[in-house]
């Protein structure tokens, strides 16, 4: 059994799934397989890795909502393009790419 998944991971062929579910597959396989359990399975991980994108989904929005008053503040105080990417990358740890694409985007001066 040990030997089919290392073989499968050195293969490629499910690699990450079978990293992370090693126990749960060799469980499966070893015990009668329940179709039940499984779906209940498959469900859980499914609803996990919903919430975790609903995460990263909501930190974005509020990391750009952030960036986009930031942005408003510093152009209301009549600070440069220039000085407001500058800032960006030093208040939001952002490389200069994406603090220039932040100023496009929210720029008023635009």
């Amino acid at each position: 059994m040990d030997r089919a998944v290392e073989e499968c991971i050195a293969e490629g062929i499910l690699a990450d799934f079978l990293k992370k579910e090693r126990g749960e597959v060799k469980d499966v396989i070893l015990t009668e397989y329940n179709a039940e359990r499984h779906i209940k399975n498959e469900k859980k991980l499914s609803y996990e890795e919903g919430v975790e994108k609903g995460i990263e989904k909501g930190m974005e929005k509020g990391l750009e909502r952030g960036i986009r008053a930031f942005i408003t503040e510093k152009e209301e105080e009549e600070a440069g393009k220039t000085i407001i990417i500058e800032k960006l990358q030093k208040h939001f740890m952002l490389d200069r790419e994406k603090a220039e694409y932040y100023y496009e985007k929210f720029s008023k001066k635009m």
